[in-house]
């Protein structure tokens, strides 16, 4: 059964070249927060079912403005969700209510919905009509909103949450280009399009702030997290994204990945990862355990696996689409890298992610990226995998040549490592190196063998 994040997968799989066209790629093309310009629009139809931008029914300054989009961005506030006899299109100066729409309109001045909690806040039966239309939304009937909140809701079930930015991060940390691209095909060095979506959703109440720190999440510097909040859906968006139209098969419901997300304080922090780290691991210190002649079925419960908690699929595949993105944007930032020191890069698909020669020598390298309840398991696995590829290669593209092998990080983990891993690894001419500013970084127990050192 797949996750939700696998149907929208699939879904826009399958429709990409229809909502990568012009009229359904996101942009900067509704006004944002779209609360407040719905209480703009409202006010206009208070008494009339009419609205024409000749004569307006409340003369107001921003119908006046003349720039190439603003009145556009304006009117797709309310041209895009159901509200309007007529359909969103290029001009549109003259439109009228629908039935849903007078309703609104009626109820909105009836409970004074104008006065309710602001102009940021959207009332509730407001909001659920908007969410009545995404809920609804297909092939046949959806447009360049509808779909930008598809597209938002398609990020989360990947990524488990919605990131967002101040305006003073005015270059995308390579992560959220990564977001950008991905979920919005928006290519551009700003982070602002995520912003604007945020000015759709955040008012329908189906994404809430959180008080995760972007840094737990996101391979990102310290001074860019501080810019990077992280929002994940509400009570309201959980049952919207279970309940999507374009999703027809069976399907795993949606969870909150942080929702049961404890922040440890700064100190707890530190005593763990002290304790980790200098923890003390010797052969005295384990003890062997005398193991039972039983039959296999006795094996199965005496290891009391129905006791283990059930994996969230939602939490699985954030963390692979997550650890994959890592992966990949250290693979660009090394390769690149190498070519800037004058080095050739390759890989061997499936096998070595990246290898140069230089100086008679091969400089092979395993890629992992971590977090730190998975860093002793990348740890193993990047060693291994080291010494097979390279055994598997050495007469081949390694043509019989001396290697050095090189374990590389995403980002540093020194804080992390326990005392005896520098041992082993040192015990099997195995260097330890990370990304970091874009470049190659050979930890100071392994600068020696950094074939980029000069002398």
């Amino acid at each position: 059964m797949n996750t939700i994040g696998e149907q929208l997968n699939l879904f826009y799989k399958k429709n990409q070249n229809i909502l990568d066209s012009n009229h359904l790629k996101p942009g900067k093309v509704i006004f944002r927060p779209i609360s407040k310009h719905v209480h703009a629009w409202f006010e206009q139809f208070k008494d009339e079912n009419d609205f024409d931008k000749k004569s307006p029914n409340v003369d107001r300054d921003w119908i006046k403005l003349d720039g190439p989009s603003t009145f556009s961005q304006k009117r797709r506030v309310i041209s895009f969700w159901g509200i309007l006899n007529e359909d969103e299109k290029d001009g549109l100066t003259k439109f009228s209510l629908n039935e849903d729409g007078r309703k609104l309109v009626d109820l909105y001045f009836k409970k004074k919905g104008f006065k309710e909690k602001g102009e940021k806040i959207l009332p509730d039966y407001i909001q659920d009509h908007y969410i009545k239309i995404i809920k609804k939304t297909n092939l046949d009937n959806i447009n360049k909103g509808t779909s930008t909140v598809l597209r938002s809701l398609r990020m989360i079930a990947n990524e488990g949450y919605f990131f967002v930015s101040s305006s003073s991060l005015r270059v995308a940390p390579d992560i959220i280009k990564s977001f950008c691209f991905e979920y919005f095909n928006h290519t551009g060095i700003s982070p602002d399009l995520l912003n604007w979506v945020l000015g759709i959703i955040e008012p329908l109440n189906i994404v809430k702030e959180t008080k995760i720190k972007s840094k737990d999440l996101l391979d990102v510097s310290l001074s860019d997290s501080n810019k990077i909040k992280v929002y994940e859906l509400t009570h309201k968006g959980i049952e919207l994204i279970n309940s999507l139209s374009i999703i027809s098969e069976k399907f795993l419901p949606f969870e909150n990945i942080g929702q049961n997300f404890i922040e440890p304080s700064s100190e707890q922090v530190s005593e763990n990862i002290f304790e980790r780290r200098n923890r003390l691991i010797s052969p005295s210190s384990l003890s062997p355990r005398k193991l039972t002649n039983n039959t296999f079925d006795g094996n199965l419960r005496s290891s009391n696996l129905s006791s283990r908690g059930r994996a969230n699929p939602e939490m699985t595949q954030k963390l692979r689409t997550q650890s994959n993105m890592r992966h990949q944007t250290a693979y660009y930032h090394a390769k690149q890298f190498i070519f800037q020191n004058k080095n050739q890069p390759y890989d061997i698909h499936g096998n070595v992610d990246l290898y140069f020669k230089n100086k008679g020598f091969f400089h092979v390298f395993e890629i992992k990226s971590w977090v730190p309840s998975n860093l002793h398991s990348q740890f193993r696995d990047g060693n291994i995998k080291l010494l097979e590829y390279t055994f598997q290669n050495k007469s081949t593209h390694f043509k019989k040549g001396e290697c050095c092998m090189h374990l590389l990080f995403h980002n540093d983990p020194s804080d992390y490592f326990r005392p005896y891993w520098i041992k082993f690894m040192k015990s099997l001419n195995i260097n330890l190196c990370f990304m970091k500013d874009k470049k190659i970084v050979w930890h100071k127990d392994f600068k020696d063998n950094d074939p980029f050192l000069k002398n």
